[in-house]
């Protein structure tokens, strides 16, 4: 997902929220991070940063507070996985470029460290592989130094000619605060056109790792804005429009790719996708590709037939003043066809 460039906040240097303290062993003190007894709920309490006050709350609309995995609910043996998993990167020859990751994003250690468990089924070791793939990723795209570059000399293109074929705006914030992205993917989206014109497919993915990192930024600045953790987005996906022959091999390659992107580096980002004008088609497919969906994710995503049928499922999430007109909100039309 990607936002438009008006609407993102600017980068700014800001202090980890780890230490560098070694972990301790079984025979040594207690570390900061060691699991306390919740006597009222029965659940351990999170685990902290060395010296870093605990991590915000959800905000009390939030569906995650109450799901185990998650800060504030961890079950004893999820408590321990944590503490385990952060045991290991800190004993990684890499720890140095962990460490500078997390100064970069301004994230929390514990809800770094929770996103990548909970996207391996608390599978400590694949947690950690897929962590520090993501370290090593980063560091090899030099994305410390991308994300100081403007759109422009990301893609070789003015962005408003991408906007061209895959418009998007940042539109609000649902009732948690979330970010709300609003894009269109139908009659203009013919990818293999913008590539012959506009900007390559390499250049594209990184203006795409571009804007995933802004918008990272503007999660933590919504976090210290309201004081509640707000670590997912809110998208409406418009297909009006969609026809079979925008889908050839090339707009096929652009769409994996990006997915890859977003799974193996941005896991646990989305919130909620809504899909409007969803044709019979992109109903068919999606009854397919969602068997290969973990539960959770499937509830995520909602498909929809029309506009309002849309309306129905975003009013729960978006107050109406919020919301575009064309879902059944008072909000300016988003004309983005």
């Amino acid at each position: 997902v990607m936002l438009d460039n008006e609407s993102l906040p600017p980068r700014s240097p800001s202090k980890s929220s780890i230490s560098t303290m070694e972990p301790t062993s079984d025979n040594e003190a207690e570390s900061p991070m060691t699991v306390q007894q919740n006597d009222s709920q029965n659940n351990p309490e999170p685990m902290m940063s060395d010296g870093i006050s605990e991590p915000l709350p959800y905000h009390v609309l939030s569906i995650l507070q109450a799901l185990p995995g998650h800060h504030g609910c961890l079950q004893q043996q999820e408590a321990q996985t944590l503490k385990d998993l952060r045991s290991a990167v800190l004993a990684w020859e890499g720890k140095e470029k962990y460490i500078d990751c997390l100064a970069m994003t301004d994230e929390h250690e514990e809800n770094l460290l929770l996103r990548f468990l909970r996207a391996r089924g608390f599978d400590k070791d694949k947690a950690l592989k897929m962590l520090q793939h993501d370290v090593d990723w980063r560091s090899q795209i030099g994305l410390a130094s991308m994300c100081k570059q403007p759109a422009e000399e990301i893609l070789g293109c003015d962005p408003a000619k991408i906007d061209r074929y895959i418009p998007l705006k940042h539109i609000g914030y649902d009732k948690q605060g979330r970010p709300v992205i609003a894009n269109h993917l139908g009659g203009k989206s013919v990818i293999a056109e913008m590539l012959d014109t506009c900007t390559s497919l390499e250049q594209l993915i990184r203006y795409h790792v571009w804007m995933q990192e802004s918008f990272c930024r503007l999660l933590t600045q919504q976090s210290q804005k309201l004081g509640v953790k707000v670590e997912q987005i809110v998208v409406i996906m418009d297909t009006k429009g969609f026809y079979l022959g925008l889908f050839n091999r090339r707009s096929q390659e652009f769409l994996q790719r990006i997915a890859e992107v977003d799974s193996n580096h941005y896991p646990e980002r989305l919130g909620l996708l809504v899909v409007a004008n969803a044709s019979p088609l992109i109903s068919m497919a999606w009854r397919g590709i969602g068997k290969l969906l973990d539960e959770r994710t499937r509830q995520k995503i909602h498909f929809t037939s029309s506009p309002q049928a849309a309306g129905k499922v975003l009013l729960e999430h978006i107050e109406a003043d919020m919301l575009p007109k064309e879902y059944g909100g008072s909000a300016p039309c988003l004309d983005l066809q």
